[in-house]
């Protein structure tokens, strides 16, 4: 078996290097969206045309788009004296049924022709108006209704507040009045933050002036609690601390994730104050609310506002986006467009220029003097007028701002020039911009709809071929060792000839994983190293299992795990032992399935559910063909090519940025990416003290309940070897985890320096398969992302394989024991198939979720958390106590999953914590109410801590019952 595992490292890896050819450049420009037509806005009624609106509320509520308010100029542009006037007409556009014909309109293309499969659309003129004539104030989408927040006419600025509902049924909206503002405002920012985890629900109003004559820019900063107008309490809207720079109006705002936390974003924005030009600003800050686990970390100094980079896009001159819009983008990025400013400032200054040259012309007394001066005069309001007419339209450029390296990429265009004093709404797939201003007074009618696209680059026949070669190697394996699977002993155990060093790296396969390939670098990418230390445990823990936990596999000859549980106390504590691991496995198998998949779907562009289908029915198929022998032989081929793809893959990464590894290190030291400790006591974060206890507690969980796990200890001779193999995992994981967490510090260095090459709608694990796909070359990327594929099917094969034990073992044969065994290994092999099904559900599952999962490690780790807590608290009450009686024990079991489900459902505890209250809870109630119960006596040789040095049961010996 070694022989021909070297051999098939050796052909994989001459064939890599073979193939490997420079890859194709990414292209940094493309575009993000593409663009299409909803039907314009209509005429207001008893009006015969429309030319467009600009400050209208804009948003989205039950499925329809909202118009309201708006102010144009009907008659003529104001440079030809047009008037300016105000609205108060609301207009909302539904979708109808792609078939649907009567009164519906196409959306169309930038060419004009209409787009099929798409709904249709027709505007509905409803009965109520807004209260008077209102625009440019603040709108803002929620699931009540479109907030709507200030605002102005032609005379004063308005504090009013209220919300527009749409009813579908009777085709009309409706205008609740919410608390004012604590003073007039307009030309302001606004968005909502949520965030359910933490009990935040609010709205954030930016900037703004208070007056309409002699306009003042202001530094205002409110909020509003809608989580409390949600419960019914009286509120008002709080006055905060604003950012640390100059005041504005027009500011670009908006919310989007940074780390764990949603924060506020405030870019550009113009700087007015009388008797000055205006300033047109490029500055960005990040504002952290309240209550979000920053505070509780220690990371913001008791700061709320962290002044950002200039808006530099691909590192050029910074450039405003005054009066723009803004909405996050994907995960990580906001998408953002605006004006530059530079028309303005030019139409300024010739205005100033002109009103001197008369001011200077009225005191000529010479007359040819004079009328030279009023000629000049004449030649600066021709040229701004010509300026004006002629001018193409406000900047079309589409910038990116990326949350975790902040930085600005410019990715297309808008197809004409970009509307401002309008809003960016997210309506279904599409982000839609209605109306707005194109030109200085200017307005368009046009409503646009832009739609994400990724573009792909092939993920080509080198790459192709490199990783089906390496998938048929392994089939190839599970086929070659399933002719030695005769009996249930073959296809569980092996037969027990494992060698430990074997044995020592599939355990170390097992929990590596595609969750540490993949998701550990994305979490350090995004985050830190703060979950680092937490690996430092398994030192702690390997002495534990080995001295304390491994005697009772060992001695007394189980198969499965929970067998012991049934000897220490009873049938249904063996029965709850078996059920827990089964439904953790499930959730961990599908996690370990959609990660591959997330990978694949990233790097060839295939549909990440059919990424799933594949991933599902080719691990269920090939772990069906071998047993635990199979499946340990190809850990230890996995474990090598994985280290040896993860070593190879930081240097290249590091290699790639400016100034090598010192660079990495610069960059990462420069934005706080080193930092690996939380010096609080805060236990709803990574607090330092939740780290470490959460993973001390955390990693009995796989080490001493997993079967997957436990299982490795009884496929070697004796105790001696697995102990040995206990001590190889252990060696292995701390170095394993500086390289992985390292992978994700320098694909941050990378992406810092190279913004564009990010994909905005990427998920955020998949950021260590994006550079493969970009970077490495052609033939290499398809070994290293074989090798993310068999992790995945490692680990999957492993828990397939150990379902497929404890259910065979622990309800199958302990209610059958006359079942022969040629019976048994068929319903195993069944059971496998099962296990591939629901496990393949349970990914697509998780993909539907989406953006909500941050972080599949993360989510990882709280699965484990909600459902092996109990397990473990059991097994240390049956290892720890001999008073822990049958009945109390499964009891404590019970009431440490309530408990912990009641811990992660109504408190905001770290999920590391969720481990140590469920064993706690398990095992002071299993034990309280042992004492409580009494009576009961049982024989406990070899079956507790005190006990443990009897005669162990000899293999092949009949079992007790």
């Amino acid at each position: 078996m070694t022989r021909t595992l070297l051999a098939a490292a050796w052909w994989l890896g001459v064939s890599s290097s073979a193939v490997a050819a420079a890859a194709p450049p990414a292209s940094p420009s493309a575009p993000v969206v593409t663009w299409s037509q909803l039907p314009d806005l209509p005429p207001a009624p008893g009006q015969a045309s429309q030319p467009g609106l600009a400050g209208a509320f804009a948003g989205v509520h039950a499925d329809a788009l909202i118009v309201a308010g708006g102010a144009n100029f009907p008659q003529a542009p104001p440079w030809q004296g047009g008037a300016k006037k105000w609205w108060d007409d609301i207009y909302v556009l539904v979708k109808l049924d792609p078939a649907s014909a009567a009164g519906a309109l196409p959306e169309t293309a930038p060419d004009g022709q209409a787009l099929s499969g798409l709904p249709r659309y027709r505007w509905v003129y409803p009965k109520t108006r807004l209260p008077h004539p209102l625009a440019y104030g603040a709108a803002v989408s929620t699931p009540d209704g479109v907030l709507c927040i200030g605002g102005c006419d032609a005379e004063r600025c308005y504090a009013d507040v209220f919300r527009i509902r749409w009813d579908p049924t009777t085709q009309d909206v409706a205008i609740d009045p919410l608390p004012p503002l604590p003073g007039p405002l307009a030309f302001h920012g606004a968005a909502q933050i949520v965030d359910a985890a933490r009990g935040i629900d609010r709205v954030y109003v930016v900037g703004g002036q208070e007056g309409v004559k002699d306009p003042a820019a202001t530094r205002t900063f409110l909020c509003l609690d809608l989580g409390e107008l949600k419960a019914g309490r009286e509120v008002r809207w709080q006055t905060l601390d604003p950012w640390p720079g100059p005041p504005r109006l027009l500011p670009v705002v908006a919310v989007q994730t940074f780390r764990e936390d949603p924060c506020l974003y405030v870019f550009s924005g113009r700087d007015v104050q009388p008797g000055r030009q205006a300033v047109f600003l490029a500055d960005a800050y990040r504002y952290t609310p309240p209550g979000a686990r920053a505070y509780a970390e220690g990371r913001t100094d008791g700061l709320p506002w962290k002044p950002l980079g200039d808006i530099r896009p691909d590192g050029r001159a910074p450039r405003p986006i005054t009066a723009g819009v803004g909405i996050a983008y994907g995960s990580q990025h906001i998408l953002a467009m605006g004006e530059t400013g530079d028309l303005f400032l030019k139409l300024a200054d010739l205005e100033t220029r002109a009103g001197r040259l008369r001011a200077e012309a009225e005191q000529q007394a010479d007359p040819a003097a004079k009328a030279g001066l009023l000629a000049q005069a004449q030649g600066a309001d021709a040229e701004r007028i010509d300026l004006l007419t002629r001018h193409p339209g406000f900047s079309p450029d589409i910038l990116l701002y990326h949350t975790v390296t902040d930085t600005w990429v410019q990715r297309g265009s808008f197809p004409r020039g970009s509307p401002v004093t309008t809003n960016l709404v997210r309506w279904g797939d599409a982000l839609v911009i209605p109306s707005g201003e194109v030109s200085p007074g200017i307005r368009t009618a046009q409503v646009w709809a832009a739609r994400p696209i990724e573009p792909q680059v092939a993920f080509g026949t080198l790459n192709w071929a490199a990783l089906g070669a390496y998938l048929a190697v392994l089939v190839w394996m599970g086929v070659h060792l399933s002719r030695r699977e005769k009996t249930t002993g073959d296809f569980f155990l092996a037969g027990r000839r494992i060698p430990w060093w074997a044995a020592g790296l599939s355990i170390y396969g097992t929990q590596l994983s595609a969750i540490t390939f993949m998701a550990i670098p994305a979490a350090s990418y995004r985050l830190d190293w703060v979950p680092y230390v937490g690996n430092l445990m398994i030192f702690c823990i390997a002495p534990v299992v080995v001295y304390l936990y491994l005697p009772f596999y060992g001695r007394l000859n189980v198969t499965s795990a929970y067998e012991y549980l049934e000897k220490r106390f009873n049938l249904a504590a063996r029965l709850y032992g078996s059920l827990s691991f089964i439904a953790y496995q499930i959730g961990r198998m599908g996690i370990v399935i959609l990660l591959p998949a997330v990978a694949l779907s990233a790097v060839t562009g295939i549909d990440k559910y059919v990424c799933i289908v594949i991933m599902g029915l080719l691990c269920t198929f090939y772990t069906v063909l071998g047993g635990i022998e199979a499946v340990i032989w190809t850990d230890v081929l996995q474990v090598g090519v994985l280290l040896g793809g993860a070593v190879l893959s930081f240097f290249f990464i590091a290699a790639k940025v400016e100034g090598g590894m010192a660079g990495v290190v610069s960059t990462a030291w420069q934005h706080d990416k080193l930092h690996a400790a939380n010096f609080t006591w805060d236990c709803t974060v990574m607090a330092l003290g939740v780290v470490v206890f959460g993973n001390f507690l955390g990693n009995l969980v796989p080490y001493t309940t997993d079967q997957a796990v436990v299982q490795r200890y009884l496929t070697v001779r004796d105790e001696t070897q697995a102990r040995r193999a206990i001590w190889t995992n252990a060696l292995l994981t701390v170095p394993g985890s500086i390289l992985f967490f390292g992978i994700g510090t320098a694909l941050f260095a990378f992406y810092a320096h190279h913004p564009g090459q990010l994909k905005p709608m990427l998920h955020n694990d998949a950021i260590f398969p994006l550079f493969i796909k970009q970077e490495f070359p052609a033939g290499l990327a398809g070994v290293v992302v074989a090798g993310v594929f068999a992790a995945a099917m490692s680990t999957l094969d492993s828990s397939m394989n150990s379902i497929a034990t404890v259910v065979t073992t622990d309800f199958y044969r302990r209610f059958r024991p006359a079942a022969p065994d040629g019976r048994c290994l068929a319903l195993a092999r069944w059971i496998t198939v099962a296990a591939g099904v629901l496990a393949t559900g349970t990914a697509a599952w998780m993909a539907w979720q989406g953006g909500r999962i941050q972080s599949l490690f993360f989510h990882f780790q709280t699965i484990m958390g909600l459902i092996g807590g109990s397990l473990a608290g059991l097994f240390v009450l049956a290892i720890f106590t001999r008073r822990a009686r049958a009945w109390p024990a499964v009891i404590g079991a019970l009431a440490g999953a309530a408990g912990q489900v009641f811990i992660a459902s109504c408190t905001n505890v770290h999920f590391y914590l969720y481990v140590a209250f469920g064993m706690g809870i398990t095992a002071g109630v299993g034990y309280a109410a042992s004492l409580l119960a009494g009576g009961e006596k049982k024989n406990l040789d070899r079956l507790t801590i005190y006990t443990v040095h009897g005669p162990p049961t000899p293999a092949g010996q009949p079992k007790e019952a």
